[in-house]
């Protein structure tokens, strides 16, 4: 069985999948309690961590604090109980999800951030128009193609976060 989080927003997302369907979903709003909450949405996997084959997680960009919770959860996993741990780049998957030319996450300060298939930059606010912001993510559309299958794993000592801009 392979597990999917993404801390990165202001909610906790979790997948439970295998190569040809997803088992589970469990999204659970954090109100910025991200700690308490990660544990909570795992709990209702209601699995046990020797039964994941493979944890992929999303490295960023995103919540500084998010990333960071999530990180530590899924190299904490790795380590313990040796699963192969894929980094999973949000723009990327954003960008699958919606079927669009660009997409767009709020990098806050009036700016965000922007990915067109290629490159991810950040911009002002006023240059991005609602039609590229993407909300929501289409799990079925990620986890079930040829993006996951191309990921490669990396030792939990590698991986890192992708800030995009430099931490503060």
């Amino acid at each position: 069985m392979y597990l999917f989080l993404d801390s990165s927003k202001s909610n906790i997302l979790f997948s439970l999948f295998t190569d040809t369907e997803i088992i589970k979903i469990v999204n659970i709003e954090s109100n910025q309690d991200h700690t308490i909450k990660l544990y909570e949405a795992f709990k209702e996997l209601d699995i046990n961590y020797k039964d994941i084959d493979r944890l992929y997680v999303v490295n960023g960009p995103g919540s500084y604090t998010g990333l960071r919770i999530g990180m530590i959860f899924a190299k904490t996993i790795a380590m313990e109980y040796s699963v192969p741990i894929y980094p999973v780049g949000l723009m990327e998957i954003m960008y699958l999800s919606a079927d669009r030319k660009k997409v767009a996450l709020d990098a806050k300060g009036k700016r965000f951030y922007v990915f067109d298939g290629i490159n991810t930059s950040i911009i002002p606010t006023q240059e991005v128009t609602d039609e590229v912001i993407c909300e929501e993510l289409d799990l079925s559309k990620i986890l079930l193609n040829e993006y996951v299958s191309n990921i490669k794993a990396v030792n939990y000592r590698d991986l890192d976060i992708n800030y995009v801009k430099p931490a503060i």
